[in-house]
């Protein structure tokens, strides 16, 4: 049993120590339920941070985005889910928004949680332009190439 807590242990500050130190130019992005060249552009055109690419299979996706009917919330345009590294987007979402919405759930992946200042893109209900901080674009580096135990540190950082 002590082993097994020593292994665990080194594989967490391994996971842990991989996720804090990437550092990604590209997050690669697969989409359904919608052509989202025009939206990958804008989001691209509007980043001061790493650049999205659309890719062609989920399997070489850092993230997955599904544009869909229902998402589970019928009082959110999106959610995500960091330990999966997926993203649902309401259909209904207003098109205007879709690129601050985006932003906003990417950063959610990446493990930041709901911020109190109206003006920032993690403010519940954004509809704001993308205006990142430091910190956040650190954040959205660190989903690029991120593998399946490095999913575990930004879900276990959205639950505080």
């Amino acid at each position: 049993m002590k082993r097994l807590s020593i292994c665990s242990t080194i594989i967490l500050i391994l996971t842990v120590g991989a996720y804090v130190s990437r550092e990604g130019a590209t997050i690669k992005i697969y989409v359904t339920g919608r052509d989202a060249r025009s939206l990958i552009s804008d989001f691209n055109s509007q980043m001061d941070g790493p650049r999205l690419e659309l890719v062609k299979s989920e399997s070489d996706a850092d993230v997955s985005v599904e544009f869909k009917d229902n998402i589970g919330d019928p009082s959110a345009d999106a959610v995500s889910h960091a330990y999966r590294g997926h993203i649902a987007i309401a259909n209904s979402a207003p098109t205007s928004a879709l690129t601050p919405i985006l932003a906003h759930e990417l950063l959610h992946c990446a493990g930041e949680s709901h911020d109190e200042d109206p003006a920032s893109v993690m403010y519940p209900k954004t509809r704001s332009q993308v205006k990142l901080r430091e910190s956040q674009i650190r954040d959205l580096r660190r989903l690029s190439g991120i593998t399946w135990p490095e999913r575990l540190v930004p879900q276990c950082r959205n639950l505080f």
